[in-house]
């Protein structure tokens, strides 16, 4: 399953955490989560942060875990907009959770951008990690530049096929 989101702002993006490198994500694993647990979701968002949250993910011995959820704040004193980790309040005390509900692709931009749009995840990038994730668990990776993945932009299912 490849998911993605349409939004008419450029999007602040989720992280993903792999081999000790943090890279940017154009997909929302938490959004089954929040779908199952409306109630877990932040309340307050912007038009750059509908999802209303950013989180963080890691694959960790092979499995991909939520390891921050931050919602953007306002500091009075400082004067300045802060991001504050409520990823305990998400899940019920848990400082980190492994992502077992997600099975799909994990869509990695990386390099320069190529072509900015201000929508959505919709700029584009010279590279793409693309990460085959099911049921949690890390399956197999392939890198691509730009131009194969704007050939195969909806396609990653059958590319990851044995």
């Amino acid at each position: 399953m490849f998911m993605t989101n349409a939004f008419a702002t450029a999007q602040i993006p989720d992280f993903l955490i792999h081999n000790g490198e943090k890279y940017r994500l154009i997909v929302n694993p938490m959004e089954p989560f929040f779908k199952k647990f409306p109630e877990k979701r932040p309340k307050r968002g912007s038009t750059a942060l509908w999802r209303r949250y950013v989180a963080t993910f890691e694959i960790i011995q092979n499995e991909l875990w939520v390891v921050d959820v931050q919602i953007e704040t306002y500091d009075k004193v400082e004067k300045k907009r802060i991001w504050e980790s409520i990823i305990k309040n998400c899940l019920d005390g848990k400082d980190k959770m492994k992502i077992d509900w997600f099975t799909g692709i994990l869509v990695v931009p990386y390099g320069e951008v190529v072509k900015y749009v201000h929508m959505g995840y919709a700029t584009r990038y010279e590279y793409y990690k693309l990460i085959k994730i099911e049921n949690g668990n890390y399956v197999k990776e392939l890198d691509i530049d730009h131009e194969q993945y704007s050939k195969m932009a909806g396609m990653f299912t059958e590319i990851f096929q044995d």
